[in-house]
């Protein structure tokens, strides 16, 4: 079976970030368990539309305490994680992808490419972290599969469906306050 992560393309140089400034999201609760060991659980917990693109709102959670969990997605100008971390995956139907072990490229246009952001990081507690990674842009119609590994942690990839339709219905329903 062929892996979302194989075949790491440069991220490009853009850092997109939804419009927190004149928007507010339209929220759907997922709460889909991605991967679950024994020692990990991981989450989709919800996913905020934006008028050009989504975040997905993941989570981690430990059945133990640990020093320092790590993130699925690092700043742009943080080095790069550790390998084994988390990971998360992103392919449209149109075969566009991208991953959050994919080198950054400040050089690179974006273009149409998928992009992945962090817009967040909540908790980071001994036992778990959320974080929202904002993905650019809207999807087309079709599936969008969304997956998770965690080598260091025995996780194997993981995916599930959303569906592009529904993603680009969702940004239809976000609330501009500002023009």
């Amino acid at each position: 079976m062929e892996s979302l992560f194989d075949d790491a393309q440069p991220r490009g140089r853009a850092i997109l970030h939804p419009p927190f400034d004149n928007t507010t999201a339209h929220v759907e609760t997922k709460q889909i368990r991605l991967a679950t060991t024994d020692e990990v659980c991981v989450v989709l917990e919800c996913v905020s539309h934006w008028p050009e693109g989504f975040t997905l709102h993941m989570a981690l959670f430990l059945a133990a305490a640990t020093k320092e969990i790590p993130h699925f997605l690092h700043h742009p100008l943080a080095p790069p994680p550790p390998p084994g971390g988390p990971s998360l995956a992103v392919r449209f139907a149109d075969g566009r992808k991208a991953t959050t072990p994919d080198p950054l490229d400040h050089a690179r246009d974006i273009g149409e490419m998928v992009t992945l952001n962090v817009t967040s990081t909540v908790g980071g507690g001994e036992t778990h972290l959320r974080q929202g990674i904002y993905v650019h842009p809207l999807p087309p119609p079709g599936p969008v599969v969304i997956a998770v590994r965690w080598p260091a942690r025995g996780v194997g990839e993981a995916s599930t469906e959303l569906d592009g339709a529904e993603i680009r219905a969702g940004a239809a329903r976000a609330l501009r306050i500002w023009d």
